[in-house]
């Protein structure tokens, strides 16, 4: 019987990784060869070591070990040498590092798509096993760490704007409920992430804060899919499925974190509370006269809250001057129709509602959405 040979592995960090040790332990086809445990010039540890990656199968490089003795073009510089010279497999760790890190998008441009930035435990080990499979991670899994200047299509004015990457300037927290079932909440919400994502090159996640088990119809065409952490990635956006722990998962590892409430007549008094201690919330609505009922009940759990952005779905173009003539205290906007949540609408509404908590932006503005005087508009028996 033929005898699978182990992959040889160096691993250079500035402390032992237990998650990685247990991982390899519990593998009959890893072993380490060799540890180097300090802090590092990497381009200086490469040359020195250069003859060791003979016959070596996997290299792993921690970031906290080189990070403080070794510039970014030096680090790119190490490990091209390595690549020249060596068909090996590189892993690099760069914990907590997120989505727009220079950095990560050369790595990534030398065609190493094994990179790990996660700083919780659990999809730290998710990660460093997806690495270390059979296949490794593949140009899908770690494409977002391509940095590109991103073109927006200004649809009224078919112009063209350049717009500067953009990333987020603190942690985020967002809520997203409707007013009844079937209003839009999922849709606007994955849609704000794909936005952030993908036109922002911040580091956003979706998390389905309800019971509707949006995220399972993805299971099957994920790209990838954690169960253990409820994690399914899919067009390029990484979506939750509800967890008790769901805030210590996603907190560290995401700058912009976008919870779906679902709609306010399921939500119960906890979970309202939850909504209305995010940072930015949005309420998402309609304006037909039988839809009044429920946007009143909304307010009489939350409030006139000057702070709450309403966004209104399925609006005909000929009820919306009506609103537009009536300016005052609220956040509102129209959300363009939208059949695939996946294909971002609104952007430049996107771009408003998100301006306090993301920078450098260059975005052309089209005339500002109207805001709404729903004291005005909204009287029962009107």
């Amino acid at each position: 019987m033929e005898i699978q040979r182990r992959k040889q592995i160096i691993y250079i960090g500035n402390e032992i990784n237990d998650v990685l040790e247990n991982i390899i332990n519990e593998s009959n086809n890893l072993r380490i060869t060799a540890r180097y445990i300090n802090e590092y010039n990497l381009n200086s540890i490469i040359t020195d070591q250069i003859h060791s990656f003979n016959g070596i199968n996997i290299l792993i490089i921690d970031n906290k070990s080189v990070a403080k003795s070794t510039s970014e073009s030096e680090i790119i510089k190490a490990l091209t040498k390595i690549r020249d010279l060596y068909d090996l497999r590189i892993i690099y760790i760069a914990e907590g590092y997120k989505r727009g890190s220079q950095l990560l998008s050369n790595i990534f441009d030398l065609g190493i798509y094994n990179i790990i930035t996660a700083e919780n435990s659990k999809i730290l080990e998710e990660e460093l096993r997806k690495a270390l499979s059979e296949e490794g991670m593949t140009f899908r899994n770690s494409k977002k760490f391509k940095l590109e200047n991103v073109l927006l299509n200004i649809n009224s004015t078919n112009k063209v704007v350049e717009k500067k990457f953009i990333k987020a300037k603190q942690y985020v927290s967002v809520g997203v409920a409707g007013t009844q079932t079937h209003i839009g909440t999922t849709t606007q919400a994955i849609m704000m992430t794909k936005f952030l994502v993908d036109s922002c090159n911040t580091s956003a996640c979706y998390v389905e804060y309800n019971n509707h088990k949006f995220v399972d119809n993805f299971i099957e065409w994920a790209d990838e899919y954690f169960e253990n952490i409820g994690k399914v990635s899919y067009q390029n956006i990484d979506m939750f499925q509800y967890k008790d722990n769901i805030k210590d998962i996603v907190k560290n590892d995401y700058s912009i974190n976008i919870y779906d409430y679902g709609n306010f007549q399921e939500m119960s008094d906890e979970q309202i509370a939850s909504f209305l201690e995010k940072d930015i919330k949005f309420v998402i609505s309609g304006t037909k006269k039988w839809e009044e009922d429920q946007l009143f009940e909304v307010f009489s759990k939350v409030g006139e809250s000057a702070d709450i952005n309403y966004i209104f779905n399925f609006v005909p173009e000929e009820e919306k001057e009506l609103f537009r003539k009536s300016m005052q205290e609220f956040n509102s906007y129209f959300s363009e129709y939208s059949v695939n949540p996946f294909v971002v609408k609104n952007k430049t509404y996107y771009e408003e509602m998100f301006k306090n908590y993301i920078c450098d932006s260059e975005i052309e503005k089209k005339k500002q959405p109207s805001k709404i005087n729903f004291k005005r508009l909204f009287k029962k028996g009107s």
